[in-house]
């Protein structure tokens, strides 16, 4: 199985497993797909490595960032200077941007229209680079007057003050947004119905609403998502693609549930029970409710019936957890992957949180008298050999991944806490 990531930060909604699993399925390709709660280009390098990855999507904040720790970049890449595809080949990491053939493939009609970005980051940055290349007259405008005027010298494209927006944005053909989700600032009336609205930030556009309303033809990030993701699929499985980018719907409602998963000594009740408590939800732990059931400590459950008994009855566990309404957070046992259809029950109810460590980290934390698989062989070559044995299970289920090895408990709590995921 070949595993791909998305990584940025903020990442926790990122809908790009939900493409490239789409084109996984199509074409029947044995991969997997996941996101990355990296802080910096550097951990998402090191991850890339440590997970064993054939390839990543990357976002924003990292597309300039994680140029140095790349082995070679393509032209293109460097031209604009940012990239958002990495792959191993031969041994090495090669950067690519295909944002720019997402930006082409998505919006018509640009040559000699006269087109306002608004923002300057690193979507701006391959907008501005494909626009302008593309015949646009493109002008730049950021809420950091230096960070515009910075992109406008780069890329040789005009700029305009911030307080100069509203003749900009009523003077312009084509408006692309690029600043976050949640901050606005093109006021409605300041738009006509004879332009074209290009929101790139695909996930609550503060726009959609008002361009419906005026008649404006709007193009939604949504767009750009999907074709990029095309590019950069022909990178990851040198084939092509082609979906109908109305399959994806325009919101995904989230999961009310979150699951940790992972290898014992990686925290799972502690943080989840934890997180439960700043959050005001309910905490559940599997082990604990299999333990209350059977009456026996999970050795003696072991011991007396074997492990295909406990798995079974922690298959029942996770269909009643599913079944329950409202939030909740779960922790589970590290081997609640070996069986498929937990997988499946995972994959399909919850999202699930691989917490990573490796196998020093692992050896720190565990205490083998309370794991009946390490009782009476606790070594690093058995910790090895089980945490191969588990580790495309764990890839397989997970929808986030986040490395514990040298984060604390709290630091792990307050980047769950924050990220909004409940």
């Amino acid at each position: 199985m070949k595993l791909f990531a998305v990584a940025g930060k903020p990442i926790y909604f990122s809908r790009s497993p939900e493409v490239f699993q789409t084109f996984f399925e199509a074409k029947k390709n044995d991969a997997k797909y996941f996101r990355l709660a990296a802080d910096t280009a550097k951990e998402t390098v090191h991850l890339f490595k440590e997970l064993g990855l054939s390839g990543m999507s990357v976002t924003a904040p990292f597309k300039s960032d994680i140029i140095p720790f790349l082995d070679e970049i393509s032209s293109l890449a460097k031209q604009i200077g940012a990239v958002n595809t990495v792959i191993l080949k031969d041994g090495k990491l090669i950067g690519y941007n295909t944002d720019y053939h997402g930006i082409i493939n998505t919006l018509p009609k640009i040559k000699n229209k006269k087109i306002l970005i608004v923002g300057a980051g690193g979507a701006a940055r391959a907008l501005a680079f494909s626009l302008k290349t593309n015949g646009g007259i493109v002008k730049i405008i950021n809420r950091t007057n230096e960070k515009a005027k910075q992109l406008s010298k780069e890329f040789n494209i005009s700029f305009s003050n911030i307080q100069d927006i509203e003749y900009e944005v009523k003077n312009s053909e084509i408006i692309v947004n690029t600043l976050p989700s949640g901050i606005k600032i093109i006021e409605d009336n300041w738009l006509n119905k004879n332009q074209i609205f290009f929101d790139a930030i695909y996930h609550n556009s503060a726009y959609q609403n008002i361009t419906t309303e005026k008649e404006i033809q709007f193009y939604s990030g949504k767009l750009w998502l999907v074709n990029q993701a095309i590019e950069s699929y022909k990178l990851f499985f040198n084939e092509t693609i082609e979906i109908d980018e109305t399959c994806f719907a325009d919101e995904v409602k989230p999961k009310e549930k979150l699951i940790f998963i992972g290898f014992m000594g990686g925290g799972k009740s502690t943080i989840g029970e934890k997180v439960a408590k700043k959050l005001l939800c309910k905490f559940f732990s599997t082990d604990d409710i299999i333990k209350m059931k059977e009456g026996k400590s999970i050795n003696d459950i072991f011991v007396e019936h074997g492990e295909d008994y406990f798995r079974q009855t922690e298959q029942e566990i996770l269909l009643m957890l599913a079944s329950m309404s409202g939030k909740g957070i779960i922790s589970t046992g590290g081997g609640v992957v070996l069986n498929k259809e937990n997988r499946n029950i995972l994959t399909r109810n919850f999202y699930a949180i691989w917490l990573y460590a490796n196998t020093n980290a692992i050896m720190a934390r565990t205490e083998p008298e309370n794991r009946p698989l390490l009782k009476n062989n606790f070594t690093k070559e058995r910790i090895d050999e089980l945490m191969k044995e588990r580790f495309l299970f764990y890839a397989q289920s997970a929808d986030l991944v986040i490395d514990t090895t040298n984060r604390t408990i709290d630091e792990i709590i307050n980047k769950l806490v924050n990220s909004e995921l409940i």
